[in-house]
């Protein structure tokens, strides 16, 4: 019984430890003048994907307490990101850069 409780008291007590989150860190990649009326689109290269990019408008008070808005756009550095009209503008657009890197006409079809 004494051998017994010489091995308990040498181990360890175990501890449960809950693993820490990591903070999803945001960097500033860079700022865009957005014109008023264009919307702001994204072409993913990889998945040749065109989609309206969601900016998010955050309030923010400075240092006179006047109410300024801030505009944010997620980054994915796979894609190209301009400003268009609508649909069929920023398809032209991306078929026209497309162009000019590559060689090749009409990459997107309508």
């Amino acid at each position: 019984m004494q051998e017994l409780d010489k091995q308990v008291a040498l181990q360890k007590p175990i501890e449960i430890v809950k693993p820490v989150e990591q903070k999803q860190e945001y960097k500033f990649v860079g700022n865009v003048r957005l014109v008023r009326g264009l919307k702001f689109w994204e072409f993913n290269i990889d998945t040749e994907e065109l989609k309206e990019v969601e900016v998010i408008l955050k309030k923010v008070l400075d240092i006179s307490k006047q109410e300024h808005s801030i505009k944010k756009a997620v980054y994915n550095p796979k894609s190209y990101y301009f400003q268009a009209l609508n649909r069929k503008n920023a398809i032209k657009k991306v078929n026209k850069r497309i162009e000019q890197t590559t060689g090749i006409k009409n990459y997107i079809k309508k």
